[in-house]
Order: C-alpha cells, then sequence, then structure tokens
C-alpha cells in the first residue's frame, strides 16, 4: 500500500514480489522501519536495485547488513546511522564511488565525531582542484600553524580521512577546535568546507 507507492515508478516492477505473501510484506516493512527509511529513500533502493540488476531484497539486505556492522563498530544508532547514509548515498557524485559498508563507515564515524553529514559534501567540494587544495592549507599553516599536505587531500577518497587530517593536526598544534575563539572558529569553517 503506502510501501507501494514508495517505489514510485518501480512499483510496476516490484509489487507482485512484495505482496505475493505475507513474508515478502514483513520483510519489507521489517527493513524500512528497521533503517528509518522515508518514501525517497524506498524509491533510491528501487532505482538502486534495478541499477545493479538485482531485487530490492539483496540491496535492502546488503544496506541492512552494512548499517548493523557499522553501527556495532562504532557504537551509533541504526535508525540515525541509516538516515545520514541515504542523505550521502543520494549524492552520487561526491560519495558514488563508495560501497555501501565503506559509505556506513563514513557515516558512522562522522556521526560519532559529532561532524555535521551537509559538511561531509563541502569538504570534498572544498578541494577539488590542487590549487584550492594548496590555498587552504597555507592559510591553515599560516593561522593555525598546521601542518597539512595539499597533495593528500585532494587523494582523499572519504572525507573523513581530510576531517582527521585537519583534527590531527589541530592537535598537534596543542589546540582543539573547542580551544578557538569565534573569529578562529569562524575562519577555520571557511578554509576547511565545514560548519562552526
Amino acid at each position: 500500500t503506502k510501501g507501494i507507492v514508495d517505489m514510485g515508478i518501480f512499483a510496476d516492477v516490484f509489487a507482485n514480489s512484495t505482496t505475493k505473501s505475507a513474508e515478502s510484506i514483513e520483510f519489507f516493512t521489517r527493513m524500512t522501519r528497521g533503517m528509518g527509511m522515508a518514501s525517497d529513500d524506498v524509491a533510491y533502493v528501487m532505482r538502486d536495485a534495478i541499477k545493479n540488476g538485482e531485487h530490492y531484497y539483496k540491496t535492502m539486505t546488503r544496506m541492512k547488513e552494512a548499517s548493523d556492522e557499522a553501527s556495532y563498530e562504532f557504537g551509533v544508532n541504526r535508525k540515525i546511522l541509516s538516515k545520514n547514509f541515504f542523505q550521502l548515498r543520494k549524492d552520487i557524485v561526491n560519495f558514488g564511488h563508495l560501497s555501501e559498508i565503506e559509505l556506513m563507515r563514513v557515516t558512522a564515524k562522522a556521526t560519532q565525531m559529532g561532524v555535521e553529514i551537509k559538511d561531509l559534501a563541502g569538504i570534498f567540494n572544498k578541494f577539488g582542484t590542487f590549487e584550492d587544495a594548496a590555498n587552504s592549507a597555507a592559510l591553515l599553516s599560516q593561522t593555525f600553524g598546521m601542518n597539512i599536505d595539499a597533495l593528500q587531500l585532494i587523494r582523499a577518497e572519504d572525507p573523513m580521512e581530510i576531517v582527521e587530517m585537519f583534527r590531527n593536526s589541530m592537535l598537534a598544534t596543542g589546540r582543539s577546535f573547542e580551544d578557538l575563539n569565534r573569529h578562529e572558529k569562524s575562519l577555520m569553517a571557511s578554509h576547511t568546507g565545514m560548519s562552526a
């Protein structure tokens, strides 16, 4: 019913297999509720299943297993993790190259560290070219004494690698983000692509 509607244009493909038995309906309901999936998340899963030439049972099972693994490893609530995962998974330009488990780990680490999910795309966009990365690295060095390798910023496949670089570099100066005044926090946010 609502689940079928949430499938969008893919309801024609998956409606019969979903409604054919009580087990199928229960599977769909448990997966969507267990991962806290919204209507657009369900439509995304259907689209992803079609793209991969598989049934959504397989796609949802893979996502749930990745969610369970990352949730257990990082001690993050699975529903929060899933909500954040789908927010990133739909950004195929920045995160399409990551597998489900890799993206779940990125999401879990960001959630655990208190990094805003919307900031992760901003981090990638901030360091799109070597020139951008070199300028930011130089400004962070000048302003805060942080030592960051611009080439590593460009090579990072995962935004949490960049966040870790910033964090470790800041801690190496003997300060943390909490120690900064509001002007320094604002400056840090503009140089890193993260919000203060």
